[in-house]
């Protein structure tokens, strides 16, 4: 059981490697097509490739050339010739397939060796996609992570200036509410002081009345006394006793007035005064309030002006994100079309390497295993530097672009 067990196992390991020579080289299954029209004609072929003991065929032949030189001579000469003929021709066969089987031994062996190799490589290339991939995922950080502090930094631009225009709108109505405060104080105070004014014209007018009245009576009075003086002495006694009373009066009166008419020039000067104090503030306050309000306009000016850049730096921001994106999409697809040119260019050299080595190859009954490795092994060395070498220059070239920019 163990041995049939062996058997099957060595099968189908030959069969596995003949399926891969078959996908590999033309010429093995060329060569394996003609062993099974071998084996269909000769069955005997079949047994000896199956069992893969060659030594047992020539037994059996033999053993079988004796068995007929011992039977008794009774088939004519013309079939002992046939056999004999046939016999020649199985041993050529016999020759022909123990050739083929060796050199689809040694085929396999070339291509357990080119497997190896080909899966090194194929580890290599995906080491280096791996390597891309993070690269690319690297950089998508790194851009995403711009944007954000870019944003942050916009929004907080923009709140300062929001906070700047409402400050200096304030500021311009709490400076517009003042000014209204002292215009209307100042308004006031200028219709109080004319009030005054008004009243102290019409105690003016009246005084100045009152002494015209006077002097009127001490007109009158000094007729009267003039009249009366050729009448009475005593009579002009008393106009003059009179006449005192009246100027006296007279006097007092004449003092009043001009007490009034200092107070009320005093008050008319302190009036002006106020009066050209308040429109001096009040031009005060309307050169603040134009102040303020081309600091506003400059502030609203100024904010209008970090938006528009703001706008051109987030749409040449957005533009240069996506370039980048665009070169390194443009670097990936050129990565992948170059990794399946060297998977292609690989496979075809292969392909090649085998047909040479199997075209090469002597008829040996087995080489050996180590020297076949160190020969495949020494072209891929020299042709690996080449393929290692050009994902870091594209790496450098994409470091350069990324510096320029």
């Amino acid at each position: 059981m163990s041995s049939n067990k062996d058997y099957q196992k060595q099968e189908t390991t030959v069969n596995s490697s003949e399926t891969l020579l078959n996908k590999h080289h033309p010429i093995m299954a060329t060569v394996n097509s003609s062993e099974t029209l071998l084996n269909k004609q000769y069955p005997i072929m079949s047994i000896n490739k199956d069992h893969q003991k060659p030594e047992a065929v020539h037994d059996s032949i033999e053993t079988n050339h004796s068995h007929q030189l011992t039977q008794p001579t009774r088939l004519p000469e013309a079939t002992l010739s046939e056999a004999h003929a046939k016999i020649q021709k199985l041993e050529v066969q016999l020759k022909e397939t123990e050739e083929h089987l060796i050199k689809a031994q040694v085929n396999q062996k070339v291509s357990e060796a080119l497997n190896f190799l080909y899966d090194a490589k194929l580890k290599n290339m995906q080491a280096q996609i791996d390597e891309f991939d993070n690269l690319t995922t690297q950089a998508q950080e790194f851009f995403g992570k711009i944007w954000r502090e870019f944003e942050t930094q916009s929004k907080n631009k923009l709140n300062e200036s929001e906070a700047l225009r409402i400050q200096g709108l304030e500021d311009l109505k709490a400076c517009r509410s003042e000014f209204q405060c002292y215009k209307g104080q100042s308004e006031k105070q200028i219709e109080e002081l004319e009030i005054a004014r008004v009243k102290a014209h019409q105690v003016l007018i009246a005084q100045k009345t009152r002494c015209s009245d006077l002097e009127s009576q001490m007109i009158s009075l000094t007729v009267q006394a003039q009249r009366t003086h050729a009448e009475s002495e005593e009579l002009r006694i008393q106009a003059l006793e009179d006449l005192k009373a009246c100027r006296s009066e007279f006097q007092c009166y004449k003092t009043q007035t001009e007490k009034q008419i200092e107070e009320l020039e005093n008050t008319r000067v302190k009036a002006h005064q106020v009066l050209v104090a308040q429109r001096t503030r009040c031009s005060e306050l309307e050169s603040q309030m134009i102040c303020l309000t081309a600091r506003a306009q400059r502030a609203h000016a100024a904010s209008q002006a970090i938006q528009q850049s703001l706008d051109r730096e987030r749409a040449a921001f957005k533009d240069r994100l996506k370039k980048q994106l665009a070169f390194f999409k443009a670097q990936h697809v050129e990565f992948l079309a170059e990794w399946e040119a060297t998977d292609k260019r690989v496979k075809q050299e292969l392909i090649d390497e085998l047909v040479q080595a199997v075209a090469a190859l002597p008829i040996e009954p087995e080489v050996p295993k180590t020297l076949l490795l160190q020969a495949q092994a020494q072209p891929a060395e020299t042709g690996s530097p080449k393929k290692r070498g050009q994902a870091p220059k594209m790496e450098t070239q994409t470091a350069k672009k990324r510096r320029i920019e």
